[in-house]
């Protein structure tokens, strides 16, 4: 990552990666009351294993950096305003027939379900065949695998609409543009950064995954 002038920043990275980023921005660019970077431009190296992407740099505090120092009044606040562009997200793209699959089109890339993509890289067209494989071990015959498959089991035969997904909904990735001060003083909506595991998969995807990096059912956050 590199800094440039007029607040601009350079980012290199593997080609699959800047693919699906591109995509994204290019995607949201079209949508409205969704914060997010702006992509000025991107090119790939002759051999296409690499890509180089400008885009606005959004300068200003991560909300994980910041989250011990939000008052309840400010958490209120930016609950609101993710629910908000969440819900304006999900209103300008769900459909019923998209493919599930990642925001270039390919198989979904995921850090916390790789198997998908290093095992059995696939584009899905049902809701339920690709809950089954996320969801792997249910049917094994130990207890927690009948635990889970019961809890599970409303997702499993039910299907969903198609929306496009931001993947990975952490607090390190809420930017409050110019800092934590002028976001209190209303100055700005937050930021959504690091689009890199975006897609189009089932619509309750994002508030799934903000439970599986919680390990308190009970935190403010989830």
């Amino acid at each position: 990552v590199i800094s440039l002038p007029f607040g601009l920043v350079l980012k290199m990275n593997e080609s699959s990666g800047h693919t699906t980023k591109v995509t994204t921005l290019q995607l949201l660019s079209s949508l409205k009351a969704i914060n997010h970077p702006f992509l000025f431009h991107c090119v790939f190296s002759s051999m296409k294993d690499r890509g180089y992407m400008v885009s606005t740099w959004v300068d200003g505090d991560s909300t994980a950096d910041v989250w011990d120092v939000l008052q309840p009044t400010d958490l209120k606040r930016m609950a609101d305003d993710l629910q908000d562009q969440w819900q304006a997200l999900q209103s300008q793209t769900e459909n019923q027939r998209h493919p599930i699959c990642s925001a270039a089109g390919g198989t979904i890339v995921d850090a916390r379900v790789p198997w998908i993509a290093e095992e059995r890289p696939q584009v899905f067209h049902d809701c339920c065949v690709s809950a089954t494989e996320v969801w792997l071990g249910l049917d094994y015959d130990i207890p927690s695998g009948q635990a889970l498959r019961k809890d599970m089991q409303t997702v499993l035969d039910t299907v969903y609409h198609i929306s496009f997904c931001h993947g990975d909904m952490l607090p390190k990735n809420f930017i409050s543009p110019g800092g934590l001060a002028r976001w209190q003083e209303g100055g700005s909506r937050v930021c959504f950064i690091d689009w890199e595991q975006a897609g189009w998969l089932p619509i309750y995807w994002d508030a799934l995954k903000t439970t599986w990096v919680e390990d308190d059912t009970n935190s403010e956050y989830t």
